[in-house]
């Protein structure tokens, strides 16, 4: 589900919030993804289309979540869960949010990035669409089986910690190799940006599972 096809959606269901909106995030992750592959390889044209797409995502991303709130605003029968539902909504393009940021600072400079950094560097933005994936599950299991859903949200932090491990080792590799000057703080700054859109996705499982404490009976 893409953030266009979304957008085209002129009704409020549960589906929208709970399944296409976390899809959708999904797919700007796979594109960041796409990005860092690109920006690995020295690729500056192909990293300035990907950013492109994900700010574009992005940016349809908060016209449908502010449609969502007005949405949700109108509908009387659901007062008491509207803040609940638009908290989620939010925690969830979060994380596209900081995809928009890493390819920003991605298309502004492509440095030589040794092999090995390379490697690291194109797991971590895997470890990104990971935890876009199990958030995106936890979400959807909402409406089924709330024990799935604080599962999912459970896994979701699990992966985090190997993000945070492998952010201080790529941390580690960078000063170990012949990376200097301006390209060593750049490429430290953006293996701090990918670990930060986990970090964003493990906080909003996190709100998944108040959701569960709040709500299963």
């Amino acid at each position: 589900m893409s953030w266009k096809e979304i957008g085209k959606s002129k009704k409020l269901d549960r589906d929208l919030i709970f399944i296409k909106f976390p899809e959708a995030c999904v797919d700007t992750c796979k594109t960041l993804h796409k990005a860092t592959k690109a920006f690995v390889k020295g690729d500056s044209k192909a990293v300035k289309k990907y950013a492109a797409e994900v700010i574009e995502f992005e940016a349809l991303g908060d016209e449908i979540k502010d449609t969502i709130m007005v949405m949700l605003g109108s509908v009387r029968s659901l007062p008491y869960m509207a803040i609940d539902y638009f908290t989620l909504v939010s925690e969830v393009e979060g994380v596209a949010d900081r995809c928009e940021i890493a390819v920003r600072l991605m298309r502004t400079h492509t440095p030589p990035v040794p092999a090995e950094i390379q490697k690291m560097l194109l797991e971590l933005s895997e470890i990104v669409i990971k935890t876009a994936e199990l958030l995106a599950e936890a979400c959807a299991e909402l409406l089924d089986d709330y024990d799935e859903a604080w599962e999912k949200a459970r896994e979701c932090e699990q992966v985090r910690h190997k993000a945070v491990e492998l952010h201080y080792d790529i941390l580690e590799k960078i000063y170990q190799e012949e990376v200097r000057g301006r390209d060593l703080n750049f490429v430290v700054k953006l293996t701090r940006r990918l670990a930060l859109i986990v970090d964003k996705a493990e906080e909003a499982a996190d709100f998944v599972r108040l959701l569960v404490i709040k709500y299963k009976v």
